[in-house]
């Protein structure tokens, strides 16, 4: 079981996640399962390197993110099974 100590440093830990996935859903009003798997979608990127992204992020107007959240939303989509390309280079 969880110690009391180990919750408040995990909620202490992802204060800046929370806080963005507040102003996404509360002040710009998107769908909250969405916000989850963006987020989800910038902490793995900031895993495997991205360093700093969901600062970033947080540090953007509101249109940026909105935007972002768009973008990553339609990367997710992309890697479904059997989704379909969006588009292809040439």
């Amino acid at each position: 079981m969880v110690g009391i100590g180990s919750l408040v440093d995990l909620l202490l830990f992802y204060t800046l996640e929370r806080a963005l996935y507040n102003r996404m859903v509360c002040s710009l009003g998107k769908n909250s399962q969405q916000v989850k798997k963006a987020i989800a979608l910038w902490l793995m990127l900031e895993e495997i390197g991205y360093h700093d992204l969901i600062p970033t992020i947080n540090s953007s107007d509101n249109a940026t993110i909105e935007s972002l959240s768009y973008k990553a939303l339609q990367c997710l989509a992309c890697i479904q099974p059997d989704s379909v390309q969006p588009f292809q280079f040439r």
